[in-house]
């Protein structure tokens, strides 16, 4: 069934709003009117129109991605999309998220990014699990944390007073650290600064902890409290984002995080797999972790994307990559790699190894691993071949997203 697509106007925005607060289960807000108009372009939202009724939903916004190496690339971040339940199962769906793509390929985006409310939706559009990360509850009480050595100077202060300091942390962590939504200026005060009373989920506005050494800035966190108090502890102090330059500095946020008087339980939803708490302390079992899919990444530009990472080893590799939703963005290509520096063409050679845009997605960010994969029936080639493709594409540092949009 096909539906009227055509872009968001501004005298649609109640209706927006009503049909996303519909299918998230939430009461509309309307305090993001502004907040959408300064983000977004209309031209960028697609919704579709049954008659005179909104009954689909999405929008890519214009941000970035960190990517192996440093590099930051243009990224078309998806968000907000939704299909009212009276309509499901018509292909409405399939009709925004093809328009969404087809529209950043039209701009020249190299990367499309999301983050999925339910796993089985968007592989078949070619978004593959790039980030991973661990929900974690932390027991305070009974970590066992071992005397400490040399720890930083710590401060605390309010966001709205540190937004340099916030800025320049995030920016040298995006240098080693790939999977960050890189953010513009009006998406810091729109998700960050700002810190609307809609977004704090009945917690207390932003609090911000600094690490110094000799006077330089090491390390930030963000967190809340629960604006409630129990005499049991149970109400959980929420860390909302972590960055530090060093060991030094995470383990100084970790102390004082971890020491909070009353509050002994501290979550993270969003905590990087290769944060070493649990290792830092004596009762790594107080460390709560569930694994958790984090960021799907959809490359659209194969040469570019491959070409704009750094890599762990050295390879030349043809690789024929399939994308069933948009096939013309596939094809064979010949990566090769030298000094941790990749080049990528088109080719008519004969390929090494066959995956799809899922699987080479999956892989981009440095998380994924070719092994397990192949393992799954999800990459052939010659086995060799695909484990050097792994040892070329993971990274040391486990890539994060610690937004999520």
């Amino acid at each position: 069934m096909d539906f009227d697509i055509r872009s968001l106007t501004e005298q649609d925005i109640p209706a927006m709003l009503d049909t996303t607060a519909l299918v998230f289960g939430m009461n509309p807000v309307p305090e993001t009117t502004e907040t959408w108009k300064t983000l977004v372009p209309f031209d960028r939202f697609v919704c579709a129109w049954s008659g005179d009724t909104l009954i689909g939903t999405g929008v890519a916004l214009d941000s970035s991605l960190s990517v192996p190496g440093g590099a930051v690339l243009d990224m078309a971040a998806v968000s907000a999309v939704t299909v009212l339940p009276t309509h499901r199962r018509r292909g409405a769906l399939t009709q925004i998220m093809g328009s969404l793509l087809d529209q950043a390929v039209e701009r020249g985006e190299t990367l499309s990014a999301l983050w999925a409310s339910e796993a089985l939706i968007y592989g078949r559009y070619g978004y593959g699990v790039g980030t991973s990360h661990y929900k974690a509850s932390i027991d305070s009480g009974v970590l066992a944390w071992p005397e400490p050595g040399e720890l930083d100077d710590v401060s605390l202060a309010v966001v709205k007073d540190v937004e340099d300091d916030y800025k320049a942390i995030f920016e040298r962590t995006s240098r080693h650290r790939a999977g960050l939504h890189v953010r513009s200026d009006a998406w810091w005060r729109a998700r960050i600064f700002d810190d609307p009373e809609y977004r704090r989920d009945g917690g207390t506005a932003l609090r911000v902890l600094r690490t110094h050494r000799r006077g330089r800035l090491t390390g930030l966190a963000t967190f809340r409290h629960p604006n409630t108090f129990t005499l049991d502890g149970s109400a959980p102090v929420q860390i909302v984002e972590m960055y530090a330059d060093d060991d030094r500095a995470r383990e100084t946020i970790w102390r004082f995080m971890t020491s909070i008087d009353l509050y002994p339980t501290v979550t993270w939803p969003t905590m990087p797999v290769d944060d070493p708490l649990a290792y830092l302390v004596g009762n790594h079992r107080a460390v709560h972790r569930t694994m958790r899919d984090g960021l799907w990444v959809r490359i659209l530009d194969i040469p570019d994307a491959l070409a704009a990472r750094t890599y762990e080893a050295e390879i030349d590799v043809t690789l024929k990559v399939t994308d069933s939703f948009r096939p013309a963005l596939g094809g064979v290509f010949r990566l090769t790699v030298r000094d941790g520096v990749g080049s990528c063409q088109r080719t008519e050679d004969s390929p090494d190894i066959t995956l799809g845009i899922v699987e080479l997605s999956s892989l981009y960010l440095g998380g994924g691993s070719a092994v397990q994969l192949a393992a799954a029936g999800r990459i052939g080639g010659d086995p060799g071949a695909v484990i050097d493709l792994h040892h070329t594409f993971r990274t040391v540092t486990a890539p994060v997203c610690q937004e999520v949009f």
